[in-house]
């Protein structure tokens, strides 16, 4: 594959005329898969893009925190709650749960054909879709309501079953752009193998192991505060 250029907040990077980001400084400010997700999703494939900081605050905050740190933490955060800290059962399906696992498949069918061409772009964007309609799923469902309904108890383990089964598809599909988040997340579904020596097409047919025990949840995004990238802005502001 072949790229066209990229850019730094609209000019090229130059290190003769320090116009360029410091990888040592960039490493210890911000984590290596925060970088690697930003850079994916903006890649230079068949235009020109740049890198802006700005940019790459909104990817981290907006996409990797607030979509898919936030799906994964209230996934678990309600299984260990209300589920006895396990796998629950997937029980009987309705429509909207057959409707939501066949779009997970989808997706994941998309992100491979997306990587099979080396669009990390484009497989950036099917993960961000994953995590997206995993959210509205679980709006959706509202299984917080089968929490003290009996009635509703079995509906609230399918919703959760369900969106276990998400993000068992959402960590494979983001390894090769955010590999240790992604490792992270395969061990909070309570995996005790290595998501990176797993093969892809045995875990899409892999079934969600029903009463498989669950670690306790863990946070894998920190916020990028404004103050930290107009700091960076500032660093370029001075060698102009």
């Amino acid at each position: 594959p072949a790229n066209e250029f990229y850019h730094l907040e609209g000019r090229q990077f130059s290190k003769s005329n320090n116009w360029f980001i410091d990888i040592e400084s960039f490493l210890k400010t911000f984590s290596v898969d925060q970088i690697r997700y930003a850079i994916a999703a903006n890649s230079p494939e068949s235009q020109d893009s740049e890198f802006s900081w700005k940019d790459f605050q909104m990817r981290c905050n907006s996409e990797l925190l607030s979509k898919y740190g936030n799906l994964v933490n209230r996934v678990l955060v309600f299984a260990a709650k209300n589920c006895f800290k396990k796998v629950p059962p997937l029980g009987k399906l309705e429509a909207i749960d057959i409707e939501f696992l066949q779009k997970v498949k989808e997706i994941a069918k998309e992100c491979e054909d997306a990587y099979a061409t080396f669009s990390v772009r484009k497989a950036s964007q099917q993960i961000m879709e994953l995590a997206s309609i995993s959210n509205t799923y679980f709006d959706a469902k509202k299984p917080w309501k089968g929490v003290k309904d009996d009635s509703l108890k079995e509906g609230m383990m399918t919703t959760i079953a369900s969106c276990f089964e998400a993000l068992k598809i959402l960590a494979l599909i983001s390894s090769p752009i955010i590999p240790k988040t992604s490792e992270m997340l395969w061990k909070l579904l309570g995996f005790s193998t290595s998501l990176a020596e797993e093969n892809w097409h045995a875990i899409l047919n892999e079934k969600a192991v029903e009463g498989r025990e669950l670690p306790a949840p863990s946070i894998l995004f920190q916020r990028i505060e404004d103050e930290t990238i107009e700091d960076q802005i500032n660093l370029l502001k001075e060698v102009r």
